[in-house]
């Protein structure tokens, strides 16, 4: 560690070409240090004191940054990676001790050559926005290059040479894209992942139904604890009429990969039964938990009905004692259990609630299409969704289902009480099974507009029309050679 201390008389402008330098004036300290304690392919590991100043938040280190080049090449951009420090017990002489454990496996900067040595250096950043850098010599780490080798060919073919287009209309053709997967992958390693359990706990749960799919559930969490990356992340999302806030476990409710699993299966045994049925309140809150896009994103989406609520914003025009006024407003629309009746409740700004009876079949198809768009959206941003229908076809519509699947790559399996277990568990092998992931994505302004593409159950546009995409792709790796 440089080990300095610098007193300014006048102006003096310091010159430090090969120094890593914020905008921030950087205290250093004699009391201050830490150390890179582990580095391997798929993390680094180390620790930092700091000594406080007298303030009471000067000791405190907030985050580090990890800071790694490949040797030989300084000019080139330097990767950061920011992760959080984790306070460890003090000694006795009462020092505090801040770790840090960061996963690289995807990370590593790009080299060539059968090895490559990389630098590394971490800064420690304290609360008052002070950092001081360790160790004082870059840590160097020679890292083989894997020597697998992927590869995607493609080809795109039509049954058809020539497309007549009609008087009145346009010309309506298909084009096929023919995807095949090739190549090896030497040393397979799980990269982390994250799931979400997403679990309907609406009114329509009986009690036999909701203790089948807490077991259920229970077989799941055994098997990722058997089958766990240390830097896994699991969640769990119960939801009714909207997400149950208060029983919602986040990725970061404890530290330790099977605790966390722990956790939700006890905060799930802990649910009771109540309320509507809103998908997309759930889907949407899930996809917003996951905020790593290097991860493999899953949701394990249990539900036993059909959505029957949708909360949303729309503009609404307000009648209240012979005063009307339009604004954009919550909205909710509910269908009840008659199977005939619907009903809209808009909430004003201004404090006023404003219900009346819809169509049924209007209001259904409004709360379906909705929960499609944001399966859509969930495909377009990599998140898997596997969907288990708990009930039987007069209950679950199994169709509706396996076209929310499979808009992102996922499947949807019909569940009894036989089945649950098993249904769970398999889903919970997919997600941990080593995996490459695609999507085909058409830009269609390249076509000059003269192409559109229709909406099919597998193939979607995005809001402004401007790609077309279809379901994701998943190819199983097996051994040592990809197979789709």
């Amino acid at each position: 560690m440089w080990r300095k201390r610098i007193s300014f008389i006048g102006i003096f402008v310091i010159i430090l070409g090969f120094l890593h330098i914020d905008a921030q004036f950087v205290r250093a300290d004699s009391k201050k240090e830490g150390n890179i304690t582990l580095v391997t392919d798929e993390k680094i590991e180390g620790w930092a004191t700091s000594p406080g100043e007298g303030n009471g938040k000067g000791n405190t280190i907030s985050h580090f940054v990890v800071r790694i080049n490949v040797k030989g090449q300084e000019n080139t951009t330097v990767r950061s990676y920011r992760v959080d420090a984790v306070e460890a017990p003090a000694d006795r002489n009462g020092e505090k001790k801040y770790t840090f454990s960061l996963d690289m496996i995807g990370k590593w900067p790009a080299a060539q050559g059968e090895t490559v040595t990389y630098k590394i250096v971490v800064d420690a950043y304290r609360e008052n926005g002070e950092y001081f850098s360790f160790p004082s010599l870059p840590y160097e780490y020679v890292k083989r290059n894997s020597q697998s080798s992927t590869d995607l060919d493609f080809a795109f073919t039509s049954p058809q040479n020539e497309y007549a287009k009609p008087p009145n209309g346009d010309a309506q053709g298909r084009l096929d894209v023919t995807l095949t997967p090739k190549g090896r992958v030497d040393n397979i390693v799980r990269s982390p992942i994250d799931v979400v359990f997403v679990f309907d706990v609406s009114g329509s749960m009986t009690l036999m139904k909701l203790q089948s799919a807490k077991c259920a559930l229970q077989s799941a969490v055994d098997y990722f604890k058997a089958n766990s990356n240390p830097n896994d992340r699991f969640a769990l999302i119960p939801f009714s009429d909207t997400v149950v806030a208060n029983k919602v476990v986040p990725f970061s409710a404890k530290q330790d990969v099977k605790d966390q699993l722990d956790l939700i299966a006890s905060t799930a045994n802990s649910l009771n039964a109540g309320g509507g049925t809103n998908y997309s309140a759930a889907l949407q809150t899930t996809q917003s938990f996951f905020n790593d896009p290097s991860r493999k994103k899953y949701i394990i989406f249990l539900t036993d009905g059909m959505p029957t609520v949708l909360r949303t914003k729309e503009k609404v025009t307000f009648d209240f004692l012979g005063i009307t006024w339009t604004e954009m407003a919550d909205v909710e629309y509910v269908l009840l259990a008659d199977g005939r009746t619907a009903v809209q409740t808009a909430y004003s700004q201004h404090g006023i609630k404003q219900s009346r009876y819809v169509n049924y079949q209007d209001t259904e198809e409004k709360i379906r299409t909705d929960a499609i768009n944001v399966a859509r959206n969930l495909g377009m941003n990599n998140i898997v969704l596997y969907s288990i229908g708990f009930g039987n076809h007069q209950e679950v519509d199994m169709g509706y289902l396996e076209k929310l699947s499979a808009m992102t790559g996922g499947q949807a399996k019909q569940g009894t009480s036989q089945n649950l277990t098993e249904i769970f568990q398999q889903f919970s092998k997919l997600a941990t099974d080593p995996v490459l992931n695609g999507t085909v994505k058409i830009p269609l302004a390249s076509f000059d507009g003269n192409v559109q593409i229709v909406e099919t159950d597998q193939v979607w546009l995005d809001e402004k029309k401007e790609n077309a995409y279809t379901s994701r792709l998943r190819f199983q790796i097996r051994s040592s050679t990809i197979r789709s």
